[in-house]
């Protein structure tokens, strides 16, 4: 279900959870630097680093927003003033900053709400209804993918999720995917050991590692070689059990015998790190002929893009059920 929604019975109390006074003792809004962020990115209760860029978020900061029905038109419709800051870090959320809003909607503000960026070069407008002060709305930061395909992440991740889970967010459990790699091996080419090398090029330069190889879990990712058999496609992802609310709890990575010559290792590590990307629910193929995930042919790098990290890691930092079709991520003018 998407992220946000409520009856319209509740509304008068979700938005009562959420009002308060219009500003804090403190809270001063920032300037906007000039164009679109890059290597920076903001998420749910978290700041991440990508080149060490922290001191926009640094301190306690407050960014304005207009709040109006999503039906009205313009850039200052009637409607009300929100504002969201991040507070300082607590240990509870391991060391992540939680946010917070202040609404001051007008009485006639419907249940469904347009959240509209007073600086649109900074965040993604967006659309939802405010279930409770526990269910906050989500603001995403507008940050340039490398590859001039895609407008922004937000449009990369939104294109990487429309097939199978129609931009719904989805996660795993907490913590490392595991991968049950074996013991394959296809004539001269061991399987196995290329997907433990595709592991640890997904988990290369990350403080959190995206997966870990272990033969026991009974959750997460397994290698099925499909013995005296040739597959089209050759490898491939498949996604074999979810939990009730559509949740990935198991998948497999298939493999044939197409793959017999030690020349073919390096296209099998290929192969597989693009397969680890949809493992991480980047369900979709790219245009981008640099990244791992390209959908023309065989992969041609060796190892995901900054753009591909950077999508799963928005994927997995953004609340499960929150609908990415609510955002606008076309242009900076909204």
């Amino acid at each position: 279900m998407p992220h946000c929604r409520i009856r319209h019975a509740h509304t008068a109390q979700a938005l009562l959870a959420l009002a308060c006074l219009l500003c804090w003792p403190g809270c001063r809004e920032v300037d906007a630097p000039q164009g679109l962020i890059k290597d920076q990115l903001i998420l749910r209760a978290a700041t991440i680093a990508w080149k060490g860029r922290e001191s926009l978020f640094a301190s306690d900061h407050a960014w304005r927003w207009q709040v109006a029905d999503p039906d009205s038109s313009g850039h200052a419709p009637a409607g009300g003033t929100a504002w969201v800051r991040w507070l300082p870090a607590d240990k509870r959320y391991n060391r992540r900053r939680p946010l917070r809003w202040t609404l001051t909607p007008a009485p006639t503000l419907p249940a469904r709400i347009r959240f509209i960026p007073r600086d649109s070069s900074l965040w993604h407008g967006f659309t939802c209804e405010v279930v409770d002060a526990k269910a906050s709305p989500e603001p995403i930061l507008r940050i340039l993918t490398d590859s001039s395909d895609y407008a922004n992440l937000l449009d990369f991740a939104r294109h990487l999720t429309t097939g199978y889970f129609d931009q719904v967010v989805r996660h795993w459990q907490p913590g490392p995917i595991p991968v049950r790699c074996g013991q394959e091996v296809s004539g001269e080419v061991d399987l196995s050991a290329c997907l433990r090398r595709a592991v640890a090029i997904w988990n290369s330069g990350t403080r959190d590692p995206w997966f870990v190889v272990d033969e026991s879990a009974t959750w997460g990712v397994r290698l099925l070689h499909y013995r005296d058999s040739r597959l089209r496609p050759p490898l491939q992802a498949q996604l074999t059990r979810q939990d009730v609310h559509g949740n990935p709890v198991r998948m497999n990575i298939r493999v044939g015998d197409n793959y017999r010559t030690s020349r073919d290792t390096t296209y099998v590590i290929r192969g597989m790190v693009h397969e680890l990307a949809h493992t991480l629910l980047l369900w979709g193929h790219s245009t981008d002929r640099e990244h791992c995930l390209w959908g023309a042919a065989p992969p041609l790098v060796k190892e995901p893009s900054q753009d591909e990290r950077k999508a799963a890691q928005l994927l997995r930092d953004l609340p499960v059920g929150l609908d990415l079709k609510d955002y606008r991520v076309l242009s900076a003018s909204e």
